[in-house]
Formats: C-alpha cells, sequence, structure tokens
C-alpha cells in the first residue's frame, strides 16, 4: 500500500536505521530505505520516490522466552510454536553472550544453508530478525550452549 509517508516521519529523519530495538533490515534493492515508526515497518523507495506500509507489525513477547541450545556446533531446530502465534512472518531473537570470552552465536531460517554465525565479545548481545516457517521453527548455533543464550523478544505479524 502506498502512502506519502510515514506518521511522524519529519522528526524521524535522521533515526532511520539507527534505533535501538529495531530488528535488521537488509533492503531487497540499493534503493530501498527502512523506518520503523512505533510498531509499524516502512520502505522507502527512492526509485519511485515513495513510502510503502509493509503491513507488518512489530509485538513484544512478555515475558521474553529465554532457552539454551542442546549442543554446541550445530545447527538445531527450536520450535517457537508455543511462544509464537500463527501468521507471524519472522521472529526478534537476542543472542547474548554470558561470559568474559567471546564466543559465536547465530539464527538463521529452517532449514537455511547461510552460515548467520557471528563473534559475541565478552558480555555481549546480538540482536537478528529471522524467518519463521510456516510451523514457527527456526535454526540456531553456538560453540559455547552454557554461556551463550537465546531470547525471543518479539515477532512481526
Amino acid at each position: 500500500m502506498e502512502i506519502t509517508k510515514p506518521p511522524q516521519f519529519e522528526e524521524l529523519w535522521g533515526k532511520i536505521d539507527t534505533f535501538d530495538s529495531a530488528p535488521t533490515y537488509v533492503p531487497r534493492k540499493v534503493s530501498e530505505q527502512l523506518c520503523i515508526v512505533g510498531t509499524t515497518l516502512y520502505i522507502y523507495n527512492f526509485v519511485t520516490n515513495a513510502w510503502f506500509k509493509c503491513g507488518l507489525s512489530f509485538v513484544e513477547v512478555t515475558p521474553p522466552a529465554v532457552s539454551s541450545p542442546a549442543a554446541n556446533n550445530v545447527w538445531e531446530t527450536w520450535d517457537l510454536s508455543a511462544t509464537i502465534p500463527a501468521g507471524a512472518e519472522y521472529v526478534e531473537v537476542v543472542v547474548r553472550n554470558i561470559e568474559n570470552n567471546s564466543n559465536n552465536g547465530g539464527t538463521r531460517i529452517n532449514g537455511g544453508t547461510i552460515t548467520r554465525l557471528f563473534t559475541l565479545m565478552n558480555y555481549a548481545d546480538l540482536v537478528l530478525t529471522t524467518k519463521l516457517d510456516s510451523n514457527r521453527i527456526i535454526e540456531r548455533r553456538t560453540d559455547d550452549k552454557v554461556n551463550v543464550d537465546f531470547t525471543v523478544t518479539g515477532y512481526w505479524i
């Protein structure tokens, strides 16, 4: 749905892509820009000079759902159907290193082949947005199941 611009856009200009709790978004083309207003996602297309409301809204999970993987160094499936309702398309996951040592962690779509594995420095958090499959399952991986945890903080529906 094309719109002229998101509400409150003027006051948000300059803050695009700097929201502390914004999910990761990779534009489909170089000509697109992300903007989040409240819980609504908008994309600006520089070629057509138009704003588009994506139709997805962010919903926080309260309390956040914390979980640890069962094994080290393997991509394991993580069923989120008890936490996230049917119809959700993306999940926001905080990958947290809880020790004074570097560890790796990441998430990806179930059945994915891309190695979305990131180095987490001492006591670091990383927020990842991951596409859910139709059963609300994603994959996660870490090299230290004891000191890296995964927290669902919200979803896009």
